[in-house]
Parts: structure tokens; sequence; C-alpha cells
């Protein structure tokens, strides 16, 4: 599932309704909006990890939210430099790894 929230601080309750009644096994946001300013477990929800990249409160920033049950790795090797992404390697069993990416273009770049 993805999302563009437009300020995960405005609507952080939403999106853990959302998960509560409709959960899925992993949401991307676009333009969360955190930055350091912001306590680290603000954002998180119960049963899921989060993956996050910050720009700040006036626009950008990504995230993942991971069902806890998936084995999932950040690999930031993956990410050319400069770029608003977040890349996910996700293991199963039986199964080869397969990537997850969610990035951010702000509109006049």
């Amino acid at each position: 599932m993805h999302l563009n929230v437009t300020s995960s601080v405005k609507h952080i309750e939403q999106v853990r309704i959302l998960l509560l009644d409709k959960p899925c096994h992993i949401l991307s946001i676009n333009e969360s909006r955190l930055s350091e300013n912001i306590d680290d477990g603000f954002a998180k929800i119960d049963g899921y990890d989060i993956y996050q990249v910050d720009r700040n409160r006036e626009g950008g920033g990504v995230a993942f939210y991971v069902k806890t049950s998936i084995n999932s790795c950040l690999r930031n090797d993956l990410i050319p430099c400069g770029l608003e992404a977040i890349c996910l390697e996700i293991k199963r069993a039986k199964s080869k790894p397969f990537f997850v990416i969610t990035w951010y273009r702000p509109p006049n770049s």
C-alpha cells in the first residue's frame, strides 16, 4: 500500500486506524515531513517496524511500515547519493529475496 500523507504529524492517528482496520504487509509513505526534532517513538505503530528518511517539517521525507513478522533489512548501498529514498530487501523462506523502494521527488527538482 502507498500513501502521500503530507505530514505524518497531522495524520499519524489516521494511519494507525487504517493499519488496524486494513492491515497490510508493507505501507510506503511519502511526504512524511518528519524531522530530527520529532521523537522517534512518535511515528511507531504496534506490529510494524518503521524505516524512515527525514527531511524537515516543510516537506519531503519517506517512510516504510513493515509488518514485524516480515524479514526486512535496509539497503542504503542501493540508493544513489542525494536521492530521498528507502530501499528494503525482503527475505522470505524458500524464495529469492526481493526489493521494495519508495522515493520522493520535490515538485521543482
